[in-house]
């Protein structure tokens, strides 16, 4: 499975978990603690999928999903998981269906089961996409 995960969370306990979850089920994982390290790593990386705290400090997740739809230079846009409990408050700011919502605490095979629904069937080639984020840097 070549499928890159990017979890942005500035809880270090929480990420460093859902990381070695994600890790063993496959994935690659990077992760980012706040909004400009998420914003850095979505332009470097293109992540397939961002699993990103609803109240991630600096930008937030309504200020991340914002620049996604505004059009943040990325290949396309990745499937987004949410952490924290909506409310029609919470979804409406984000834009994020509440089908795509985890509450916490996460329960990690249900995070595990959106991620694989969610994921298109056909990934662009991973190395590809680790060229250009070295290109960058």
């Amino acid at each position: 499975m070549d499928t890159i995960v990017l979890i942005a969370d500035h809880e270090m306990c929480r990420r460093q978990e859902l990381r070695r979850f994600l890790l063993r089920s496959g994935f690659l994982v990077t992760v980012a603690s706040d909004g400009l390290e998420t914003l850095s790593e979505m332009v470097a990386l293109s992540p397939d999928v961002l699993v990103i705290a609803w109240d991630l400090p600096c930008c937030g997740c309504g200020g991340i999903i914002s620049r996604l739809n505004l059009g943040l230079p990325v290949n396309r846009m990745p499937l987004v998981k949410v952490l924290g409990t909506p409310s029609e408050d919470r979804v409406a700011k984000s834009g994020v269906a509440v089908s795509n919502w985890l509450p916490t605490p996460i329960d990690k095979q249900s995070l595990l089961d959106g991620i694989l629904s969610g994921l298109p069937p056909e990934i662009p080639d991973i190395q590809e996409r680790m060229t250009r984020a070295r290109n960058i840097v």
